[in-house]
């Protein structure tokens, strides 16, 4: 077990401003080898806070692959692949059973919205660093690879519209909460890992 979710929420303190957790618990760098695809292998890059609505509420871990393609995975899937847990054992947090691949409770790699937003941000406080300012500028533009599934690979290109608050007036504007408002997605489609360099 990684950490109880429930019980150590002391543990679970993020950065002010974002989601990414403070403790990566020393698994930042762990690999593990993607469970549809054993040539291929995933590298823990950061944890992040649970989210309520989810059914498996632990900590999000966000894993990247050789060739930069993002997803993220739920505590309990991760500790399975990482020799943590057994399935078929009992999850001391959730009271369930652990699962494995091909079981219909195994989610495995996969993205929703939350997870996608998290993700942009973080690739957002990148780009601010390599500017003097922190001030992005206008219709700057970025590819992102990322992992949405089983067997669901796209690239997705962004646009950044201001970097600014348009209710407010405020700019430069470092919310995680308004991202959605800075940038916008101008295309996406399927890429296929395989044929990516």
């Amino acid at each position: 077990m990684i950490v109880n979710p429930f019980m150590e929420k002391d543990r679970l303190l993020p950065y002010s401003g974002t989601r990414i957790l403070q403790d990566d618990f020393g698994l930042t760098g762990a690999v593990f080898m993607d469970p549809t695809d054993k040539q291929r292998a995933w590298t823990v890059q950061g944890l992040y806070t649970p989210l309520r609505y989810r059914t498996v509420q632990g900590i999000r871990t966000k894993v990247v692959d050789s060739k930069g393609y993002v997803s993220f995975i739920n505590q309990m899937d991760l500790e399975v692949l990482l020799g943590m847990a057994r399935p078929g054992s009992n999850c001391r947090w959730t009271g369930r059973k652990y699962s494995e691949y091909g079981d219909h409770d195994f989610f495995g790699l996969c993205m929703d919205e939350e997870d996608l937003l998290d993700d942009l941000f973080d690739r957002e406080q990148m780009l601010r660093g390599e500017y003097g300012n922190g001030l992005l500028p206008d219709n700057l533009q970025f590819v992102r690879r990322l992992h949405l599934e089983d067997f669901v690979d796209v690239e997705e290109r962004l646009l950044l519209l201001w970097d600014g608050d348009s209710t407010t007036g405020m700019s430069p504007d470092f919310r995680s909460e308004t991202i959605t408002r800075r940038w916008s997605s101008v295309e996406r489609y399927r890429a296929s890992y395989r044929e990516a360099q």
